[in-house]
């Protein structure tokens, strides 16, 4: 496998938690799954590429119960605006509003303060507008 830049898969068993590393050329990714339980992943991206445009990456885990987490990415050093809007377009929840690095970050949802249903994560960037779906139980 050198030199063809090909990256193998990774099964790692740490104490309380099953890892594997998994990646493609662009965005390597590694989930951790407490107590080897995959519907309570935590994942944590470790791209090694700066991405190429303002993208939600991901929502996850679908649905979600008490936490959800956004993971979005992006090419530049630039303000973004998150947020979690209901299917009418209302705002429910404010995630973020600041200048960011570029690269692939993450964010928490609390999803105590909202109903079960399905909500948009909306993600404003470099003059664009990028929506999302996601399922709240």
């Amino acid at each position: 496998m050198a030199g063809d830049g090909a990256v193998s898969n990774l099964l790692l068993d740490v104490t309380t938690s099953t890892s594997w590393v998994s990646s493609d050329r662009s965005s390597p990714t590694v989930i951790l799954y407490p107590n080897g339980d995959p519907t309570g992943a935590l994942r944590q991206s470790i791209a090694t590429a700066t991405p190429e445009t303002v993208r939600i990456e991901a929502v996850y885990p679908v649905p979600f119960r008490e936490t959800g987490i956004i993971e979005i990415a992006l090419p530049a050093a630039m303000p973004i605006r998150l947020d979690i809007v209901d299917l009418m377009g209302r705002r429910v929840q404010h995630v973020a509003e600041a200048a960011f690095s570029a690269g692939v970050h993450q964010f928490q949802v609390d999803g105590a303060s909202l109903p079960s249903g399905i909500y948009m994560v909306r993600l404003s960037a470099a003059g664009k507008v990028q929506v999302r779906r996601m399922v709240h139980l």
